[in-house]
């Protein structure tokens, strides 16, 4: 089955293109043919105008510049990402919006939404509605999923216009599955519909799987304590180092976005060679399990902390959480990895059995 993938734009963001690469590999160990609809971010022509001339006036009165915008695109891969993306993943052409044309283009069967907080209004502006597949919402030959679908939060932020649109849209969506357990009671009690919980893509997929991904980075011979960190503080800063120091290694501070300098295969190996993590990332604490590398999250709330409690949980690993950054103590006693093994598998097998049945002919 020919199977199109809607999910936020793969740009400079570790998490959120290797979700799509699992998602991708899973699909065709089904047995199935999956293609990510490659949305690109883009101004229209009157903003792009605008844009220009603010730019162009503020530049004449102030020493410092700003540039002057010469493409509609507003975010673009960097190398490293798109030649990861290039190597590893199956897209449509760019594309500027969603539309129905991309169903016949593509000889699509089945449209998948997810995963990564696609259902979070504040990171999905003008695309909202089509995360929850509005244009393809006339087609009753085109099978409606959602798989891992994340708002990010556990309280409701739609405003009542968007929700009750959306409220519509997701009743159309046949198979309904969610990221996070408060997700779970949201879909419920806003969307009016019923949905499972299920497992992040890359949890479907193996410790071997992503070794086999950065094979090519050679091992570290240094000892580091590998710090992913997507909001750094000063107080983050600070612990980061005392507990390198304490555990006599260095320090390794990387991010993503802006920050994002290493290749997908690097990021991979940084968590695969760590001796300890710290990260406030959700899919940072995700590679520390699969790699099984002791590791403590820095919650973060603005990005959303229902995300961290729904996942360690699952794993009972909640004693990994550090609320108060200035007041941590970062977890000593080793992780029971025989228990979190169990209740990964048990997680599998139900996240492949709805991804499975929703995918059935």
């Amino acid at each position: 089955m020919k199977v199109g993938i809607v999910t936020q734009p793969l740009l400079n963001n570790y998490g959120g293109v290797l979700q799509n690469f699992a998602m991708q590999t899973v699909l065709r160990r089904l047995g199935h043919e999956p293609i990510t609809i490659d949305y690109t971010i883009t101004m229209s022509r009157g903003r792009l105008v605008k844009v220009w001339l603010r730019n162009l006036l503020y530049n004449l009165f102030h020493s410092t510049k700003r540039p002057l915008p010469n493409s509609r695109i507003v975010k673009s891969r960097k190398p490293h990402f798109a030649n990861f993306v290039e190597k590893n993943i199956a897209t449509t052409q760019a594309v500027d919006g969603y539309s129905a044309k991309l169903i016949s283009e593509y000889g699509l069967e089945a449209v998948i939404v997810g995963s990564d907080q696609v259902w979070r209004p504040r990171y999905n502006r003008g695309v909202l509605t089509n995360m929850f597949l509005d244009f393809v919402e006339n087609r009753g030959d085109i099978k409606k999923i959602a798989y891992a679908a994340s708002f990010g939060v556990d309280h409701w932020e739609y405003k009542p216009r968007k929700a009750k649109l959306c409220s519509k849209l997701a009743k159309r969506i046949e198979h309904i599955s969610v990221r996070e357990e408060s997700g779970v009671t949201l879909c419920r009690s806003y969307l009016g519909v019923d949905a499972t919980e299920v497992l992040d893509p890359t949890l479907l997929l193996t410790a071997d799987d992503y070794r086999t991904v950065c094979a090519s980075i050679a091992k570290s011979k240094e000892r580091y304590l590998a710090a992913y960190i997507l909001d750094p503080t000063p107080e983050k800063i600070a612990l980061i180092e005392r507990e390198a120091k304490q555990r006599g290694v260095v320090a390794q501070i990387f991010g993503a976005d802006k920050e994002a300098d290493l290749s997908v295969e690097e990021w991979l190996a940084m968590f695969r060679d760590a001796e300890y993590v710290l990260t406030d990332s959700f899919h940072g604490c995700v590679f520390s399990t699969i790699f099984r590398r002791e590791f403590a999250v820095m919650i973060n709330r603005n990005r959303g902390a229902s995300r961290f409690v729904s996942l360690l949980g699952k794993f009972n690993l909640l004693d990994r959480t550090i609320i108060d950054v200035e007041r941590a103590k970062v977890p000593t006693d080793p992780i029971k990895w025989q228990n979190v093994e169990q209740g990964l598998q048990s997680w599998q097998e139900r996240s492949l059995n709805f991804l499975k049945q929703a995918l059935c002919r």
